[in-house]
Order: C-alpha cells, then structure tokens, then sequence
C-alpha cells in the first residue's frame, strides 16, 4: 500500500507500508495527525538508493518525531510490527486526551461561553481598545458568574411563554427545577473530576464560540501597558522536564486574586513562552475543594485545567510527572490582603515542602510583586470573618478595585520566579519524608522567599511571614 505525501498512516496491520518523503517540508511528518505522535520507538528501515539498499537503525522523539526521515531517501519502508506499534502508541495518545466536562455541566458553562464570544466580536468591531478591559471586569467578577446562566434560562423560559409554547410555572416545575436539582446532586455533590489527575489539564478548544470565548477572555493580558510580566532568576533560565524533573510552585501572594497561580496557567502568558515545556497538562493549578461546589465556578476552573488542592490529588498529580502550582498562603491569606504589606501565611505551610520531597520535585518560589495594591481591603468584622475563613473555610474578604469596581487598580504587577530549589529523590516515590529533611527544605524556601522579595518588592513594602 503506497501513502503520499500528507496521508494518514492507516489503522491496519500486516502490510508493508510505504511513505513518500520527496517534499521535505511534508514528507512523512503529515501522514499522522497530531495524535498519532510516537515516543521513543526504535525500529529498522530500508531506504532504496541507486547503489543497493541500506538498512540502519533509529530513535523517533518527540522533538524529531518522523522530521528525520526527509534525509533518508525518496521511500521508507516500514513493516507491520512497527504499524503495530505506532497504533498502540497513538491509541495510548487518544487515551490521554484532556478530560471532559460532566454532561450536565456544559449547558452551565455554554451561557458564559455565548457571553464572551458575543462581546469579544462585539468589541472588536467598534471598539477593540475596550476589550481588555471589559474582560478584566468579567475576569475580577468571577463569583458572579452564575448569576449569567441563571437569567439566560429564565429569559428563554419568558421568550417560550410569550411565544405561547409553554407557561412559566410549568417551565419552571417540570425543566428548571429538575435540571437544577440534577445538577446540584449529579455535579456539585457526587461528580469527581475535580480529584481526576489522568489527562488533567486545559479543555481543548472546539468550535467558534470558544474560540472567541478564548481570546476574550485572555485579553486580560493587555489590561494595562504589562499588567503582568515574568522575570525568572537568571537570563537563560530554564525548567527542564526531558528527564521526568517536576516541580512545586509556591504562589505568593494569594491576594484578593492569585496573579501568580493565574500566570503560571495562562497559555499565553510570558511564563508559557518562557518554558513552553511546562505549558499546559505538564503543569497543574491546584484549588481549593469550596472552589469546585460553587456553580459555573467549578466548571471555569475545571475548564482551565486546575485540580482539586487536597494532598492526595496533588500527590498523585508529581506522581505521573505533573508539576503543580499552589497559593500555599490559602483562604486565609486573601483575607489578609493589605495594600503596601505582604502578608504570607507560610511558616507553618510545610505540606507542599512534604509533597516536593515526597516526590524529589523541586521547589519553586513564586512571587506576584505588588500584587497585594491591585485591590483597596477592609477590616469590617474581621474577626468574624476570620472565624468563618478558620472554622468554615469560607474566605469573605471585603474589598473594591478601580471606580468602586471589581476591575483592579491599573498597577503593574511583575511576576518573579527564584532558582529551583532541588530536592533528593526518595527511595520509596511518594513516602513520608524525614521530618528534619522537611525543616531543612522549608527553611531554604522561606529564605528564598526573602530574597526574592528584598530583592524586586518596592521599598515601602513590608514583608511579614507569619
């Protein structure tokens, strides 16, 4: 069987297959989609020449997957072990796709979908300028969010009983209700994908609607002239992942907002074109377990890849060669939030240290430099409010940005990275590790820290480590 140039391999055995590689900006490359990349495959091929035939022996990579061959000759040959083999490899592929909202979950999730896409062609035809900023506001009003499906269904419950199609209790009683009630018990209360780490990551995108969705909604970016910009420990810093390396990310502050956490998972932040090899499923967002029972914010936050933040879930996440990132100062530490002061809760933050020696990860402070001023905070029944975050886990900080808004002050935030902090690889993966070994690490973190912030916080912000 003879496939030219651009074809896919097909999925049939016992065939010899041959591959034309004449064009050498197509050749074999195009004859498998994106999803039928091979990893680490070793085979023999026999590359027909004017003088015999060669046989030789190579390693297909990610980085060279199938590239290589446009060297070897106007035909490859390859038998039907290794189309076997290629097959296996695709389907282990296919298996480890993103994973998939719950059913009930997409028409919650569609509204705020609808939404943005609407605006974002809206906007960029009369008034592009505004787009950042419009998605800044909707980006700050997150908890709101549900509010926007809420009056969408009941809108289309008036639309269908002005049409004379049906009347709005019975719209009520016999659709919303039950779909509400559905939902409640089917995703807020039994659904798990919030604790599934196997093929975690960001959605892919499908469709016009997320597409623009998408590209509103990352418009937060260019809030202000670099809003938020990434500077590393050293000029040519990298993160290596080739060898299985993970790694723990410690965001600070959490702030009203965690900017830290939300640049490490932007796709298209200067972080992701900084090391494009810890960009998307190789790097996790953790959150808190309130955070995926709050309708349409479970499901935005899901959307965007992140996991549950329970210590199983995380662990498991270094286990299959995840690196994740946390606000190790919690809920609490967002009600702590106080312009010209930064508050971490991290002295007696040790389990993301336990985590990283657990695994051997490595850890990775994480700083978001005037983070804390994007949001003017208020002290009113702080103590109650306090005793509700402690014993309730409900954090209810007070606060407003720019124009009495969520929209947050037009302040640059610099986002720093300190060196990794390498830890020794355990015996046993995923053991309890030596608490004096805990003591260690974390004191080299909080120290890290430290010197991080002396180093790029302004003068007149005082750090606090409590």
């Amino acid at each position: 069987m003879v496939i030219l140039d651009g074809e896919k391999i097909p999925r049939t055995f016992g065939q010899t297959i041959i591959l034309s590689t004449r064009d050498p900006n197509r050749g074999v490359r195009n004859c498998c989609s994106s999803n039928d990349r091979v990893r680490n495959l070793q085979f023999s091929y026999t590359s027909g020449t004017s003088g015999g035939n060669d046989t030789a022996t190579t390693i297909i990579t990610d980085e060279l997957f199938l590239n290589g061959f446009t060297s070897l000759g106007k035909i490859l040959m390859i038998d039907s072990t290794v189309i076997r083999q290629m097959t296996k490899l695709a389907q282990t592929e296919n298996d480890s796709r993103p994973r998939k909202l719950p059913f009930l979950s997409r028409p919650i999730l569609f509204p705020i979908q609808l939404m943005c896409a609407v605006v974002h062609v809206v906007l960029s035809t009369i008034a592009p300028s505004t787009q950042p900023i419009v998605a800044t506001f909707v980006g700050s009003a997150l908890f709101g969010s549900p509010v926007i499906p809420f009056l969408l269904y009941v809108g289309l419950g008036k639309l269908l009983e002005y049409a004379g199609v049906i009347q709005m209790t019975t719209y009520w009683t016999w659709i919303l209700c039950p779909l509400l009630a559905a939902y409640v018990v089917g995703i807020l209360i039994l659904d798990k994908t919030h604790v599934q780490v196997k093929n975690s990551g960001r959605l892919p995108l499908s469709g016009p609607i997320e597409r623009s969705c998408e590209a509103f909604y990352w418009g937060i970016t260019n809030y202000i002239p670099q809003y938020m910009t990434c500077l590393p420990w050293s000029d040519d810093a990298k993160l290596p992942t080739d060898n299985g390396e993970t790694y723990v990310f410690g965001c600070h502050p959490h702030g009203i907002i965690c900017y830290s956490l939300i640049e490490l998972t932007n796709p298209y932040s200067d972080f992701s074109r900084m090391f494009p090899n810890l960009s998307g499923p190789k790097l996790t967002g953790l959150a808190a377990t309130v955070i995926f029972k709050l309708p349409v914010v479970r499901e935005l936050f899901l959307y965007m890849g992140y996991i549950d933040a329970s210590r199983s879930v995380a662990s498991k996440a270094l286990s299959v060669g995840q690196s994740i990132g946390v606000c190790v100062g919690g809920e609490e530490e967002s009600m702590l939030t106080t312009p010209k002061k930064d508050i971490y809760v991290l002295q007696k933050r040790k389990g993301f240290v336990r985590l990283a020696l657990a695994h051997g990860s490595s850890l990775v402070p994480v700083l978001a430099i005037r983070a804390n001023e994007l949001y003017t905070t208020y002290k009113f029944l702080f103590k109650v409010r306090m005793w509700l975050q402690k014993n309730c886990g409900i954090a209810l900080p007070i606060f407003h940005g720019r124009w009495g808004t969520p929209l947050p002050h037009p302040i640059q935030v610099k986002i720093v990275l300190g060196e990794p902090i390498a830890t020794p690889k355990p015996d046993i993966p995923g053991a309890k590790p030596d608490e004096a070994l805990v003591e260690k690490y974390h004191a080299a973190y909080v120290d890290s820290v430290r010197k991080l912030h002396a180093l790029h916080a302004p003068k007149d912000t005082e750090l606090v480590i409590q």
